[in-house]
């Protein structure tokens, strides 16, 4: 799912149509993930709050690549590189 958050967050500002995609994406994968959960997962001991962190420190590269991408796009005037 974080891929596709990257990507969609690069690319939104030549295609601004990613953002309902994911938003749809994110909605099927939310309630796919709770129905496994409650129905089928066990619960496991290896997570610990390193994880919550890493990824928010990959959240912080996709917004700036989702900068420095927009910046590029908007300066060339082109959509599509």
């Amino acid at each position: 799912m974080f891929v596709s958050i990257c990507v969609s967050f690069m690319y939104s500002v030549g295609l601004p149509i990613l953002y309902p995609i994911l938003a749809v994406a994110m909605i099927v994968s939310y309630w796919f993930n709770k129905v496994m959960l409650m129905r089928f997962y066990q619960r496991t001991y290896e997570f610990n709050e390193a994880l919550p962190m890493q990824s928010m420190q990959m959240m912080k590269v996709a917004f700036i690549a989702h900068f420095v991408v927009g910046v590029v796009k908007l300066k060339m005037g082109k959509l599509i590189f």
